[in-house]
């Protein structure tokens, strides 16, 4: 006679709790076990989507777009699967009510995140949790005092986040995320307060922000540069922006030329590994950059001397630490017209085996616009197409991908 099992034994429900996931994870690393990490629903049954859940999406002409409804701007969704975007508005719109509203026009006070995510299994948390930190704020707030954290899940509940040392009166930072915390480096700082480049290092476990080991100690600070980590999260790279210094009454800035790297793993700064100096760091500027896969570093950026005719693309080999040109992204993908073309402040993000470059600033007549286009790069075929646009135009884009559970499908 064969016995017949209890329900609960037909199908195998993963833990939720996080202190039981971070107990048997603890329990598999004493054990010396090298299996893949525990399991979790996130990581068994879900689907990867894009997510942008900060962004400025009106005229940059001190106008607002007409088409768009300040009500109506929520959080953009992306699937490939339905080869379409969804705009998460009202009850649907799973970001904190901190983020809500702040995706405004930059001349009427309205913030910009930097948002990174932590995934479920350096967390315990059961989700990936998308992390976002003020980025473009009035000095008299502090970073941190409105940080968010933006469950995958797309549920609602606010999760606290502690505020971040020494961020008053920064903007222009750059943010990653590599082997489960967060690293915040860099930042414009307000004219009162003396020039630094301060590197803070969240540990979710301990809810806690550190002073970290900054690449350019001293009265220096370093903004609007990129901070990307590789897929492996090893190691951080800085590169691209500008050095200010001096006081108050006289400021003196230069472009920022080397690659800082940092080692995750041992606490350490280096500069130009192997003697990868970034080709574009004196002409460029407007830098994003992303792993665009296992071994590659993927820059775009505005060069002067293309002219304003394309968006540069440099790759760097991680292996041989060696840099080589990527198909540029040009004018004419970018807008048509000869006053069209989406050059400055565009969100890069990697998923599903291509880099896709979001929105962005383009100028059009007398006034600057932001733009709905979408453009994906194959690293493999080292070529540009054009994917479904965004519901409307935005620039300073925050995109995230993030494990969402096919449940909710």
């Amino acid at each position: 006679m064969v016995s017949q099992l209890s329900p609960a034994f037909r199908k195998y429900v993963p833990p939720a709790e996080p202190r039981l996931l971070r107990a048997l994870q603890q329990q598999v690393d004493y054990l010396g076990i090298s299996a893949p990490s525990i399991p979790t629903a996130s990581s068994l049954d879900s689907r990867e989507v894009l997510l942008i859940p900060s962004y400025w999406y009106l005229g940059l002409n001190d106008e607002l777009d007409p088409n768009v409804d300040v009500l109506e701007a929520g959080c953009l969704m992306y699937s490939s699967s339905s080869r379409g975007w969804a705009n998460l508005t009202g009850k649907a719109d799973p970001r904190p009510n901190d983020v809500r509203g702040q995706t405004l026009h930059p001349h009427s006070g309205g913030g910009c995140w930097l948002a990174s995510v932590l995934r479920a299994e350096s967390t315990g948390a059961g989700e990936d949790l998308v992390f976002m930190v003020p980025n473009k704020i009035q000095s008299s707030q502090r970073y941190g005092d409105t940080a968010a954290v933006l469950r995958a899940s797309l549920s609602s509940g606010r999760i606290a986040m502690p505020p971040v040392h020494k961020r008053m009166g920064f903007s222009d930072s750059a943010m990653a995320a590599a082997q489960g915390k967060l690293y915040l480096l860099g930042g414009s700082c307000h004219l009162e307060l003396a020039p630094s480049t301060p590197l803070e290092v969240y540990d979710p476990h301990l809810d806690c922000w550190f002073s970290a080991a900054s690449p350019i100690p001293g009265p220096v600070s370093l903004s609007e540069h990129a901070l990307v980590a590789n897929q492996q999260e090893g190691l951080l790279l800085a590169l691209g922006g500008c050095l200010t210094s001096g006081d108050r009454r006289h400021r003196h800035s230069r472009m920022f030329d080397q690659v800082a790297m940092y080692d995750v793993n041992g606490g350490k700064w280096s500069f130009n590994p192997s003697g990868c100096k970034w080709p574009g760091a004196a002409t460029s500027y407007s830098v994003s950059a992303v792993a665009a896969d296992a071994y590659t570093i993927m820059v775009l950026s505005m060069d002067h001397s293309l002219s304003g005719q394309a968006v540069r693309t440099d790759l760097l080999d991680l292996r041989t630490w060696r840099w080589r040109s990527g198909a540029l992204l040009q004018r004419q993908q970018l807008g048509g017209g000869d006053d069209d073309g989406c050059l400055l402040n565009m969100g890069v993000v990697a998923h599903e085996g291509q880099v896709l470059a979001v929105g962005g600033r383009h100028y059009w007549k007398d006034g600057e616009w932001a733009t709905p286009r979408v453009h994906a790069y194959d690293i493999k075929a080292d070529a540009w197409s054009e994917l479904p646009p965004l519901p409307f135009p935005i620039c300073h884009a925050s995109p995230v991908v993030v494990r969402v559970p096919s449940v909710l499908y």
